[in-house]
């Protein structure tokens, strides 16, 4: 009769490591800058001067990933990058001209939305990732409607640090248990002695896992 537990830890393990694989494969996928995919776009070049567009003010930006921008990068006689992305009913139109010297420094930074333009600025939102694109909320006619869309079509982008401690603890609780399960399945933790390793185990499961997930969501850029 314990042959069907044994099964089914083996399942909820599985299961388990399937959900944590999958977070980690769109956590990669959803960065704010792709390199594979911006290589690719360009010809093999690294065109990744731009992490995107951040609309607000500093501790309160609404995101728009490079990813997210259909941009136009070209190499000569200016770097630059011009790039357009749909919002509502209008078209957002972004220019970016790099100074020469220093290339995650912009030259000039210019947006158009809706009839009006502003201009913009370079500024890192992460430590070890490209310049955005900052915009003041007042600079054009943004609504609290159109920003809630853009967050909602930028998800992953728009978590705060504290959501994302919350979303990596959870999958690193969800692959620990399982794995404790299993282990007590196989290791028949009837006693305390058996228990022990069991739980030793998961600990270890939800440490390596908390800061391998953490890892991964500093180095995509998703935060400082």
């Amino acid at each position: 009769m314990r042959i069907m537990p044994r099964y089914l830890s083996l399942i909820m393990l599985g299961a388990a490591l399937a959900i944590c694989l999958l977070a980690l494969a769109a956590i990669v996928y959803y960065a704010p800058v792709n390199a594979s995919v911006t290589m690719l776009a360009h010809g093999g070049q690294q065109a990744d001067n731009l992490a995107g567009l951040a609309i607000g003010q500093r501790g309160d930006y609404t995101l728009i990933p490079r990813r997210n921008l259909h941009c136009q990068y070209t190499p000569s006689p200016a770097t630059q990058d011009n790039c357009t992305t749909p919002l509502g009913e209008q078209e957002l139109h972004l220019t970016v001209t790099y100074d020469s010297a220093a290339i995650w420094c912009f030259h000039r930074c210019e947006v158009a939305y809706a009839g009006e333009q502003s201009s913009c600025q370079a500024g890192n939102l992460t430590v070890n990732g490209p310049p955005y694109a900052l915009l003041s909320e007042t600079a054009l006619p943004w609504s609290p409607a159109l920003r809630r869309d853009i967050q909602l079509h930028n998800l992953l982008n728009n978590f705060s640090e504290a959501q994302w401690l919350v979303i990596t603890l959870a999958l690193a609780l969800l692959l620990a248990g399982s794995v404790t399960w299993a282990a007590c399945q196989f290791l028949r933790c009837e006693t305390g002695v058996k228990a022990t390793p069991a739980a030793l185990g998961g600990l270890a499961t939800l440490a390596g896992a908390f800061v391998a997930f953490n890892l991964a969501v500093w180095f995509a850029n998703y935060v400082d």
